[in-house]
């Protein structure tokens, strides 16, 4: 049987309300965004409703919609004066984290990244921003503004934003500015927060890739203040990142080296929002999963 050959459902722990129906006892209808791939990590893009099973606490639920949200195939960028009427590709947002670096962090993610992009068909719907030395959040290869259209967007070419890329990594290396850990946790917040923020004023599902070291979910300060919890702020954000349809794909690149707090973070992010935690440093590999995806996205409610 097919199904025997499914390798996983992705889906959001923090399902998205819509509306609810009051005639219907009042009973909140629970959208989620699921992303399906085979045993050989390729999108499927035949489910039919059929297929599909639901359980929440074990029990069985009836789904009230299912329907595909993702693509059959990759897109070719319209060439100049050539108008497409076809839904753009979902947009993959890069963000390189610069602020939460430490002296032994290498440059392996930019390089690899790098080489990923370059071997692409298109990367019309990848956008790349950097979290700096300074935490400011900057763009390399930026989002389109409130309004603008995703195929009216400069589209460059793989090398062209290749280089770009790499003219960032340039740009913003150097140390951090301060290294106040309070002060580095907020400001992460607020770039993630901010960056959230553009990627929801584009309709449908969005990923976004974070290259970083990550922050912890506690912050030990002094004996007056004790220690201060962040996992509340994580479940906001990564509420607000599922709202917005945006997956979280986090890269770790402590790389296991005794940093599991670290690591805590990046993964209940990715769990959150419907994306994937990348326990070794492996941008590459992310965003391949991004767009694979992307790809093999529905959406179904109950």
């Amino acid at each position: 049987m097919r199904n025997a050959f499914w390798c996983a459902f992705i889906a959001c722990a923090l399902p998205l309300l819509a509306q609810s129906n009051e005639s219907a006892s009042k009973r909140r209808l629970i959208t989620l965004d699921v992303a399906a791939t085979n045993s050989r990590d390729e999108p499927v893009t035949d489910l039919k409703l059929s297929d599909m099973q639901l359980r929440e606490d074990g029990k069985p639920q009836p789904i009230a919609f299912f329907r595909f949200a993702g693509g059959t195939n990759k897109t070719v960028p319209p060439t100049p004066r050539e108008f497409a009427n076809h839904a753009a590709p979902p947009p993959v947002v890069i963000l390189l984290d610069r602020w939460n670096e430490r002296l032994v962090t290498s440059s392996r993610s930019g390089i690899e990244l790098g080489t990923a992009i370059q071997r692409m068909e298109t990367v019309g719907n990848v956008y790349i921003y950097f979290l700096t030395n300074k935490g400011e959040l900057a763009p390399v290869h930026p989002l389109p503004g409130a309004g603008e259209d995703l195929h009216a967007a400069a589209n460059p070419s793989p090398a062209e934003l290749r280089a770009e890329l790499d003219h960032g990594i340039q740009q913003f290396q150097g140390f951090r500015s301060r290294d106040d850990l309070g002060v580095r946790i907020n400001t992460t917040f607020q770039a993630l927060e901010a960056l959230c923020n553009k990627m929801s004023a584009l309709a449908g599902r969005k990923s976004l890739i974070w290259i970083t070291e990550g922050i912890p979910l506690m912050l030990r300060s002094g004996q007056r203040i004790g220690t201060v919890d962040f996992t509340p702020q994580v479940r906001s954000l990564s509420e607000l990142a599922a709202q917005a349809q945006i997956a979280m794909y986090t890269v770790d690149q402590t790389n296991g080296t005794g940093a599991s707090e670290l690591s805590r973070t990046l993964e209940a992010f990715s769990a959150l929002t419907g994306g994937r935690w990348y326990a070794r440093d492996d941008a590459a590999h992310a965003l391949a999963d991004a767009l694979t995806d992307a790809r093999g996205t529905y959406r179904l409610a109950y």
